[in-house]
């Protein structure tokens, strides 16, 4: 048996589905558990990590209602990973002129417009898990991730350059 110092131990739990409602014939259908959403690094710091929990079926007078469904934990995952002195140094883009200039489509670049993410730079400070979130399809996400990559490599290639050109 594990003997837990409860003071630091430390857990992570998803959201609770709401209970079905009752009815004469066919109970309500118990709610959604959402997960977890955590990433990777800060996954570190829990013991203990639980999706979530699907609320109870109503009850019915012929037929009790589904239990609800619980969602695992999401970990999410940066775009690209970069240290704060290469973050400092990329050029100011636009997301119009990044996508434009790393060829994504016209639907992401509309997406991310919609997000309110307005320069390239912002970019490197998101996960995937908001970009789903976002409505984005993990395709989209790839795209994005190949973008930024290849944004990096050209922002460390041309530092000192002063030139954007192909």
């Amino acid at each position: 048996m594990m003997n837990y110092n409860y003071s630091h131990y430390h857990v992570l739990s998803g959201g609770t589905g709401g209970q079905g409602g009752p009815s004469k014939k066919k109970g309500g259908d118990g709610g959604l558990g959402e997960a977890p959403q955590i990433s990777a690094a800060e996954a570190q710091r829990y013991n203990e990590i639980n999706g979530g929990v699907g609320g109870q079926g109503g009850e019915g007078g012929v037929e009790g209602g589904m239990g609800g469904v619980g969602q695992g934990p999401r970990f999410a995952k940066m775009l690209v990973v970069v240290d704060g002195k290469t973050a400092a140094r990329v050029p100011h883009f636009t997301v119009a002129k990044f996508c434009q200039y790393f060829q994504l489509s016209e639907k992401i670049w509309w997406l991310l417009q919609q997000e309110g993410y307005e320069t390239a730079g912002a970019l490197l400070d998101v996960d995937d898990v908001a970009l789903r979130n976002a409505g984005f399809k993990w395709g989209q996400i790839a795209e994005i991730r190949r973008a930024l990559k290849a944004f990096l490599i050209s922002a460390q290639s041309q530092r000192g350059q002063g030139s954007w050109q192909r």
